[in-house]
């Protein structure tokens, strides 16, 4: 009964067979069973014969062979029931031919291109799901060259192709030499390509040379090498302090190699330098051996944070290779990215030489530093476990709300330098925290009184607009201007997202402050009225609730004012007089010795 009942079903819904049918052929077109699919495509069209969306599957299937011009007489053969859904599926295939085309113009890069890919399928690498396309000069992007099915392989780098250590100091001489000296490296991995570069760059016998042919010959994109306009623009920024510590760092380390191992001399700095920071943008660290490696191939990859979920790699010990997966369906003719993680702007133009559009990260950097003539400086540096004039580097990040863990260290860094009650609580501020083996201490200071709070968010605004000052950006209408300027450079047009970025998140914690302190010297039932209304003004909001709202309340003797995991006491009289007393009662995280 059953089973009559479910060709009763689809005798009665023919389109339902139709539907059942197209899943199938696109089932089997994932797993490149191109006949079947085209037999089970035509067989649902023979059910609906002007379905779009069984003319869309059958050209999909037709695009995946690679065969385009068949696929374009399928859609324009009759009129469809949803030509609109034809346009949009012509419309697709025109930009791929489009982008093919495109990349062909660069014949001699492709060349190289298509002998790392031999080289790559000679070894174990299978291409049949994506293609590398060209777009200019250097950059390249990998492409999905048919659709591809969530939760399955993208690509597939077999271990005997991969980089490691290990396999450098068997590969390159000058490599081991290095390795078995024990000099200190900050970036072992990188040393070791670099000398296999360095070594084997010229050779064309070498088994590497299709790998080698394919690095970059401009490395101007990344900051250590700016100037001009690109080089400016970046001053004042959190970031720029960055560019000269990393290059010093490199200098330290080539000086150190040449020490241990002379003969490393014959290998110029300044091509060092270059080596180590593009392969620095290269790498992949594994988390669970702590290793980083380089992956032919997979290294192509761009990053897009619209995309940062598209796919997931892993190395794979039962298969031996490096492996990408797609987390999602990705279409055909789609680019396939990789997520480099969540930094900043000028994070990414550090390790990677871009700085992405739409970046959803807006964050800032800056040292804080002792006043001097306080007359606890000696009490709070003793406390802190150091002397040294700045106090802490702190984030400032703007989001949708101020309460985040950046800000909020900050906040407290901010008390902690402006307190002024009884030195013996300082050290009860102190929290100790181990993350992955290492030991840090922070202050952890909950709102104290609205004089600290009020010395504290000045201090914040001030820094701020040092900072605004040294940017010396009028307004908004000058950065449009020298966006849409058509003689930007690429270089300094990811600069300026930098500037820009940084000056708009120090524009808000101004303005953020201004309205932080109205509402704080505000009487409570005012604040609290305004506050209640703030819809634009998330910051101010969020602060105001956690923070103002709870300095400005009267609470009786003993009565804990909570922020976080920590206790306040005040008295009646206290909170009247806007002052507070000692943190009785507070837990002190002593450290392990």
């Amino acid at each position: 009964r059953r089973v009559h009942g479910i060709r009763k079903m689809i005798k009665e819904n023919p389109i339902s067979k139709g539907d059942e049918l197209k899943a199938k052929a696109t089932e089997a077109a994932y797993s490149n069973n191109f006949k079947l699919a085209l037999e089970l495509i035509d067989e649902a069209s023979r059910i609906a014969p002007l379905s779009s969306n069984y003319a869309i599957e059958k050209a999909e299937i037709l695009c995946d062979m690679g065969e385009y011009e068949k696929a374009f007489e399928v859609l324009n053969a009759k009129t469809y029931d949803n030509m609109e859904a034809i346009k949009t599926e012509l419309n697709k295939m025109n930009i791929e031919i489009e982008m093919n085309k495109n990349s062909q113009k660069y014949a001699d890069l492709n060349k190289d291109m298509d002998a790392l890919l031999r080289w790559g399928i000679s070894h174990g690498v299978d291409d049949s799901k994506y293609k590398i396309i060209t777009y200019e000069k250097d950059f390249r992007g990998v492409h999905a060259a048919k659709r591809i099915k969530a939760k399955t392989p993208v690509m597939k780098i077999p271990d005997k192709i991969i980089l490691n250590i290990a396999k450098l100091k068997s590969i390159t001489p000058l490599a081991k030499k290095v390795f078995d000296s024990g000099v200190k490296l900050d970036y072992p991995e990188a040393t070791g390509v670099a000398c296999l570069l360095f070594e084997e760059k010229d050779n064309k016998e070498s088994f590497w040379a299709p790998y080698i042919q394919v690095f970059p010959i401009d490395y101007s994109i990344f900051p250590y090498f700016f100037k001009g306009r690109a080089l400016e623009w970046l001053k004042g920024t959190s970031f720029e302090p960055n560019i000269k510590r990393e290059i010093d760092i490199l200098y330290e380390e080539y000086k150190r190699i040449i020490e241990a191992v002379p003969e490393f001399s014959k290998f110029p700095v300044e091509e060092y330098l270059r080596f180590t920071t593009l392969i620095c943008s290269r790498r992949f660290a594994l988390e669970d051996t702590s290793d980083t490696i380089v992956v032919p191939i997979a290294d192509m990859f761009n990053y897009y944070p619209e995309k940062k979920n598209q796919t997931n790699w892993e190395f794979s010990k039962a298969e031996n290779s490096f492996i990408v997966s797609a987390e999602e369906d990705i279409p055909r003719g789609d680019i396939i990215a990789l997520n480099y993680g969540t930094k900043t702007g000028g994070r990414y133009l550090q390790y990677y030489g871009f700085v992405p559009d739409n970046n959803p990260l807006h964050s800032v950097e800056f040292f804080l530093k002792f006043d001097k003539e306080d007359p606890l400086l000696a009490a709070k540096q003793d406390a802190i476990g150091y002397t040294d004039e700045n106090v802490y580097k702190a984030g400032l990040e703007l989001n949708d709300s101020f309460k985040n863990e950046p800000n909020e260290t900050l906040l407290s860094y901010l008390r902690f330098i402006n307190y002024s009650g009884d030195a013996a609580n300082l050290k009860k501020f102190m929290k100790t925290t181990v993350v992955d083996g290492v030991t840090t201490s922070d202050p952890d200071v909950p709102p104290q009184s609205i004089e600290i709070e009020t010395k504290s968010l000045g201090l914040l605004k001030s820094i701020a607009q040092e900072k605004l000052a040294i940017f010396g950006i009028k307004d908004e209408k000058e950065i449009d201007a020298l966006f849409k300027d058509p003689s930007l450079t690429i270089n300094e047009r990811n600069a300026l997202k930098v500037k820009w970025d940084e000056y708009c998140i120090y524009k808000a914690a101004v303005q953020f402050v201004d309205e932080a302190l109205k509402l704080l010297h505000m009487p409570k039932e005012k604040a609290q009225a305004i506050i209640e209304k703030i819809s634009d003004k998330e910051w101010v909001k969020s602060y105001a609730e956690e923070v103002i709202l709870k300095l400005q309340k009267n609470i009786a003797l003993h009565k804990a004012i909570t922020l976080r995991h920590f206790c306040l006491l005040y008295t009646s009289d206290a909170a009247d007089e806007r002052s507070s007393v000692d943190l009785g009662g507070r837990r002190v995280i002593k450290k392990k010795k």
